[in-house]
Order: structure tokens, then C-alpha cells, then sequence
């Protein structure tokens, strides 16, 4: 949610449609916040029931749309089983993520070095984002090439993409995204199948420097 609210504070243009910017107040605090996107998921931060179904009906009063809703379990589940009573859609879960704590990294050693996808590579840095999004993203979410063209073309632009190469040829990729001041995303990580299990996909999360 932080990292999304960096992006649009660093975006060079204004998005073609307003974000949904929230937050929920109680008694001159700040307890809840939600952020969205046009077009992209409905992201929530933790709220008790009563919160959640206020947002919810703020939300459709507001006559706001989007395909899903993003946050902690509990929190997500509770505003999709009352966004279904009082819009009448049906939902399912999409995808079950869980957070890990990292105490140790170990560094893997795998032949090849790190570096910035280059424009010449957009077509390749699409195909696999379609090939890790056909893994990994269910079924509405999965883009054809055509869509992920623009996406790996604006990442490779804004030095977003990065491919570990072994003898000059790109066999992973892995790209950073939604900065804050005390961390950021990698995501899209991805070594095609014929590639696997020789450490290409780690090493490049070890290696992505410090400046992102």
C-alpha cells in the first residue's frame, strides 16, 4: 500500500483515472486505510468487522468497481462475504499468500552475473512475464503477450527488470517495484522450466543493488 502511494506521489503524468485513496478515522485516529487503483484489486489494510462494513458501503454509495480485494485473511474475507450481500456478486479466493520473516540470508553461488534488462530484451521479458503469470496468477489474472508487451517495456524503461546472465544470455529475471524509505518489492521472479534448480532464480535476489 505504501509502495503504490510512492509510485503515484513519483509518476511524472497523472494517472488517466483517480486512485481510491481511504482512510478510516475513529475518534481522531487513523485505524484503517485502503488504496485502489482503477482497474486493479481493492487493497486493505487490518479493520474490525464494523469498520470493514463501513468501507464496504462507502465504497458501493460511491459506486466504486474493482475485481477483487487484497489484505490480511481475516480482513479480506470479512469485506468480500459483506461486499457479496450488498452488491450481489459472487467471490471465491483467488490466492492464499502468507508473509515469511527473513533472519539470515545466504547469498547463493550460481554462475552468471546480474544486470539491467536492456530494450532488445522487451520481447523475452514479456513472454516470460506471460510464462510466470500462467504459473504463478489465477486464471483472470493471466495476460496475453500483447498485454505484458507495455508492462515490460515501461520496466525495462524505468530500470525496473533485471535477467541474470550466463555467457552473455539471459536465463532469469527478476524485477523490483513500489519503493518505500525502508525497503522494496521484488517480484516476477522467473527461470524458464528448462532452466531450473541451478540457483539462476535466487541469485538475482541476492544481488539486486542496494539502490532499489
Amino acid at each position: 500500500m505504501l509502495g503504490l502511494c510512492g509510485n503515484l506521489d513519483r509518476a511524472k503524468e497523472a494517472p488517466k483515472q483517480a486512485p481510491l485513496l481511504m482512510r478510516l478515522e475513529q475518534n481522531g485516529l487513523t485505524v484503517s486505510a485502503a488504496v485502489q487503483t482503477p482497474a486493479m484489486n481493492l487493497i486493505i489494510a487490518n479493520a474490525d468487522r464494523e469498520q470493514i462494513e463501513f468501507l464496504a458501503r462507502y465504497l458501493k454509495d460511491l459506486g466504486a468497481e474493482f475485481p477483487g480485494v487484497v489484505g490480511p485473511a481475516k480482513t479480506s474475507e470479512t469485506f468480500a462475504g459483506i461486499w457479496s450481500e450488498i452488491s450481489g456478486k459472487l467471490s471465491k479466493l483467488g490466492m492464499g499468500q502468507k508473509i515469511y520473516k527473513i533472519e539470515n540470508v545466504i547469498i547463493p553461488q550460481a554462475l552468471g552475473e546480474l544486470r539491467l534488462a536492456s530494450e532488445r530484451e522487451t520481447d523475452l521479458i514479456a513472454q516470460w512475464l506471460v510464462e510466470f503469470g500462467n504459473e504463478s496468477l489465477p486464471a483472470p489474472e493471466r495476460k496475453s503477450f500483447e498485454q505484458r508487451r507495455p508492462h515490460a517495456a515501461r520496466a525495462i524503461e524505468n530500470e525496473l527488470a533485471y535477467v541474470w546472465v550466463v555467457d552473455q544470455v539471459p536465463v532469469s529475471m527478476a524485477h523490483v517495484g513500489r519503493p518505500t524509505q525502508n525497503g522494496i518489492s521484488v517480484s516476477a521472479v522467473y527461470t524458464p522450466k528448462p532452466l531450473r534448480k541451478k540457483g539462476y532464480a535466487s541469485a538475482p535476489t541476492g544481488w539486486i543493488p542496494r539502490g532499489h
